[in-house]
């Protein structure tokens, strides 16, 4: 969601968004403080699942592979 829709919605639908999203003490912020940590969150996001798309396009088995070879984990 881009900021200026951030900024149309009402201060209780950004609250209940942020509860949602799990972002501490949404209820206490401001509306500006919530549209700017909602922003945040959703950039942060973006760009983790924009690395992991590159790393799979790059050969990546998975997101989430292990670097260090097989044999340092039998010891």
């Amino acid at each position: 969601m881009h900021l200026s829709e951030l900024k149309a919605l009402h201060i209780s639908a950004l609250v209940q968004m942020a509860e949602t999203l799990e972002i501490e003490n949404a209820s206490r912020l401001r509306k500006q403080e919530l549209q700017t940590k909602l922003a945040e969150l959703e950039a942060t996001e973006a760009l983790k699942s924009s690395i992991v798309d590159q790393a799979l396009l790059n050969g990546a088995q998975s997101p989430v592979t292990c670097p260090c070879s097989a044999s340092s984990h039998s010891q």
